[in-house]
């Protein structure tokens, strides 16, 4: 079974991840960076991504207009 942990650093320019890395090489952050994979996924619904929406996006592999979570507080039906 191949276990994987989804890490979800926002809106974090990767120039400052790299120079944090730079200067700590010896961080958990460098180590984990060298064992790791970066992805990038192109999400193109035509509703835009908040927070609230992003992690349902994520997790169910679905539109926001699938998913229907549009608004934090919203009636679950």
């Amino acid at each position: 079974m191949t276990r994987v942990i989804l890490y979800e650093l926002n809106e974090v320019p990767w120039q400052i991840v790299d120079l944090y890395v730079d200067e700590r090489p010896n961080s958990v952050l460098a180590g984990l960076l060298a064992r790791s994979a970066c992805l990038t996924t192109c999400n193109e619904d035509p509703v835009a991504l908040q927070p609230w929406r992003t992690w349902p996006t994520v997790h169910k592999s679905l539109y926001v207009d699938d998913h229907r979570s549009f608004d934090l507080g919203q009636d679950p039906d």
